[in-house]
């Protein structure tokens, strides 16, 4: 029987806000720390003694950057809470968002420059000043580049607000091995869009959608606060959900239907239910004719996927099919099937996404309320951002070292994003070229990135490794430099865009003096660069200067955005390009001009140019597929250390179904040992039917290494050090959910 959390009890907790209250009390006082803004950088805290203040600003604790209201006394942070001013988050912060301040707090933070003095994975490091650790960062990357190139180097992120000093140091340099970590996450869902959009830029109307199919989006667990107090909204005035899962979760507690699907075969049930809108006649005719490409080839493709083979398939009764799809047919066009994110999973995952945009095709629900979008961005709808002035960039010599954007190898992964599970090869083998230098800035790939153990191999083989951090990540354990960066409670951002059915930009303002010589990206960069003779590229004086360039195609000042912490045109309301005139035209920037449901691009390349199921890899006996996935209190590897999250969640469990735990001896809350690939990893059996009988679940983010690490080094389970780094070839999206491990009690 699967867990009776109550939908009712949930949509009320819900609906009074996705906040975490973490009382401000238990924060622990430290002395106080040195630190004064550079010119420029203004401190917004500094005010009459005793007065509480309020700084607008964005929050960093997840990529989803809500806007936040920081309150501060004395040069302290008090209180962090939600933008009120913003309808769509309706001024609430998840338990992420609230915990900034113990991020800002914690005594685990790095504070000045530390060069290593150990073996490389000991933690061993001296106290450094910034002229040195500059000076040795320097010296190194020049004798790289003179020896091997300026190919040599590849840098690595997750995307944020510091990207343009990260990209723009790389691109002076000389480099194509831009990293960030997409292919670990998103990027089977991205290329998907892009081949059947032109842009990976589609959104969902949530708040006023009807019908949703959520195809693993846990949505109440992974919380995006904006999308998820939306759907909040659209179930409490009576939409339905559909969510399919192997795993019972937050999300499926609060659906109108859970399908607790065999896990990997999703696919067949998406082209199940386009056989039936196809052959019931229940899709949008007249959309399909006037903005889609290749319905022929799609109905001929899904002519043989009937209910009762996809029933084989999912585990899923044929009538159950039948009628969700009947359902979502008859919702259109406020019927809505979830793209997803997180979508490293199978190697079927390519065709998946496909199969779900023409769903949303079949349903009519581009461009309509409750339906999905094109994100009106500045550059098209409003005015481009604008950014400081700075040399042409050199001519990369060299292609990237892992193929992506390139013929022949991974043509349709976005360049921009890379590989980065093909780094360590690269590395090691010096094949195509040697990559002889690695900066990991705000990205730990020890901790995000599987084949834990060939990447630590790949440090090794390195002349320099630098980590730009808040913690000595596990990454940061191997490195010879580590930089401390500020928290984003410290420091001034770019302008960055959050357009979404507006154009719209927002701004994230320093709250708080930076502690102890913690500095901001911009900042690193210009002087990192300046140490390595590529000063010219980064031409501003401060912050401040950037962010007058920014805006300065807006004309809107930067005293203006500061009052409000997020701008939008005057008089620009939710634009939804048929929402008035269903036969109104949108030019999609593909070939034919319109939603491409088979395409032309893909059969040049060699690949299906319309979806086809694959199965996904099959279990051998006495194994179980090993799944990872997120919790509401943790954003992937980057918060487990982070003291209030660590005390609401400090360990993961291996979920494992009462009957195979039976079998092997295993009660709810022993210890347990996974194995896979010659390694394992340790930790505490939860025996729940709320996972399917053949699968076994750990949330991502534990079993971390670094000495730095206090609260988490060596607890939990860490998927990647079990998962191989399995490449999808059409994609170039790892394939991390056809694993198979071993449990036995330990």
């Amino acid at each position: 029987m699967a867990p009776t959390t109550s939908r009712r009890t949930f949509l009320q907790v819900t609906a009074a806000g996705t906040t975490l209250a973490v009382a401000p009390a238990v924060l622990p006082r430290l002395p106080a720390l040195s630190g004064e803004p550079p010119a420029g950088q203004v401190n917004p805290a500094r005010s009459t003694p005793g007065k509480q203040t309020k700084v607008l600003s964005a929050c960093e604790m997840c990529t989803v950057r809500c806007p936040i209201v920081v309150r501060v006394r004395d040069g302290e942070v008090v209180r962090i809470e939600g933008n009120p001013k913003e309808k769509a988050t309706h001024g609430a912060i998840c338990a992420r968002g609230n915990a900034g301040i113990s991020l800002l707090r914690d005594p685990d933070r790095v504070r000045t420059p530390l060069i290593r003095v150990g073996e490389r994975g000991e933690g061993k490091f001296r106290q450094a000043s910034w002229e040195e650790a500059y000076r040795f960062i320097a010296e190194r990357l020049t004798q790289v580049k003179q020896r091997y190139g300026p190919q040599a180097l590849a840098m690595a992120r997750r995307p944020s607000a510091t990207d343009p000093f990260l990209v723009t140091f790389g691109k002076a340099f000389g480099t194509p091995n831009l990293f960030t970590h997409e292919s670990t996450c998103p990027m089977a869902r991205n290329v998907a869009l892009e081949v059947s959009y032109g842009t990976a830029g589609v959104a969902i109307d949530y708040g006023k959608l009807d019908y949703l199919v959520s195809f693993g989006r846990n949505h109440f667990e992974t919380i995006a606060v904006p999308q998820a107090q939306g759907l909040v909204g659209a179930l409490g005035r009576g939409a339905q959900l559909v969510y399919v899962d192997p795993r019972h979760t937050p999300t499926a507690a609060a659906a109108t239907t859970w399908l607790q699907i065999r896990p990997g075969t999703d696919l067949a049930l998406v082209l199940a239910m386009l056989h039936v809108l196809i052959a019931e006649g229940l899709y949008d005719h007249d959309f399909v004719q006037r903005y889609t490409h290749g319905f022929a080839e799609l109905a001929e493709a899904v002519k043989e996927c009937t209910p009762d083979w996809a029933a084989k398939q999912t585990g899923i009764p044929a009538a159950k099919i039948r009628e969700v799809a009947g359902a979502f047919g008859l919702a259109r066009p406020r019927a809505v099937a979830d793209f997803g994110w997180y979508t490293a999973g199978y190697a079927n995952e390519f065709q998946l996404r496909r199969a779900i945009i023409a769903l949303n095709a079949l349903a009519g629900n581009l461009e309509v309320p409750g339906g999905t979008f094109l994100i009106k961005g500045m550059k098209k709808y409003a005015a481009e951002l604008g950014s400081w002035k700075k040399p042409k960039f050199p001519k990369a010599s060299a292609p990237r070292v892992d193929g992506a954007g390139v013929p022949g190898r991974f043509p349709l992964a976005p360049a921009k994003d890379g590989l980065i599970q093909a780094l360590p090869d690269a590395i090691i083998t010096g094949q195509p070229y040697p990559v002889r230098a690695f900066i990991a800035s705000r990205f730990d790939p020890l901790a995000a990135v599987p084949d834990q153990a060939r990447m630590i191999e790949a440090f090794g083989r390195l002349d320099l490794l630098v980590s730009i951090d808040v913690y000595v990540s596990d990454t940061g354990a191997y490195a010879d430099v580590v930089l401390p960066e500020c928290t984003y409670l410290e420091r001034t951002d770019p302008v960055f865009d959050v357009s979404g059915l507006v154009p719209k930009i927002r701004y994230r303002q320093q709250a708080v003096p930076p502690q102890g010589e913690a500095r901001p990206g911009w900042r690193i960069y210009k002087e990192l660069a300046e140490a390595t003779g590529i000063g010219e590229y980064f031409g501003y004086r401060d912050i401040d200067e950037v962010i007058a360039a920014q805006l300065a195609p807006l004309g809107v000042s930067p005293q203006q955005l500061a009052a409000s912490g997020q701008w939008a045109p005057p008089g620009f309301a939710p634009l939804y390009l048929r929402g008035k005139d269903p036969t109104a035209a949108v030019k999609l920037p593909t070939a034919s001009g319109k939603i491409e449901l088979a395409s032309e691009e893909l059969a040049g390349l060699g690949i299906e140019p319309v979806p086809r199921y694959r199965p996904p890899a099959q279990r051998p006996p006495d194994r179980f597929r090993l799944v990872q996935g997120k919790c509401a209190v943790h954003t992937n590897s980057a918060t487990a250390n982070v003291p209030w999250l660590h005390e609401l969640r400090p360990d993961n469990e291996l979920w494992i179904h009462p009957t195979p735990a039976a079998r092997l001896g295993i009660r709810d809350g022993d210890r347990v040992v996974v194995r896979a690939g010659g390694h394992q990893q340790h930790g505490k059996a939860k025996v729940t039917d709320g996972i399917s009988e053949d699968t076994v679940f750990a949330y991502h983010g534990w079993g971390r290494l670094s000495p730095g690490l206090t609260r988490v080094r060596g607890r939990g389970i860490s998927g990647n050090a079990l998962l191989p780094a399995t490449t999808d070839p059409v994609t170039g999206s790892l394939i991390m959910r056809e694993t198979f491990v071993e449990v036995v009690k330990s």
